[in-house]
């Protein structure tokens, strides 16, 4: 009851994570190829794009979420 889910931009989270300490850990250009190759085998219509150390998953060019890691 007390937990309030909502939706931010990838700026806010990169923000708060930053105020919090955590410093932000890039990601693997291994990885990422691969997860675009799988995507790849169930539409042509999945994108995702490397910005701002995050990747962005979407849909017929419409981003849907961030991932990115921390420590």
């Amino acid at each position: 009851m007390e937990r309030v889910e909502r939706h931010e931009l990838l700026g806010k989270w990169k923000l708060r994570f930053t105020m919090a300490g955590f410093h932000q850990y890039p990601l693997s250009s291994y990885v990422n190829s691969v997860i675009k190759s799988l995507m790849r085998c169930y539409s042509e219509h999945y994108t995702l794009v490397e910005k701002d150390g995050a990747m962005l998953l979407g849909w017929k060019k419409r981003n849907l979420i961030s991932a990115s890691a921390w420590h």
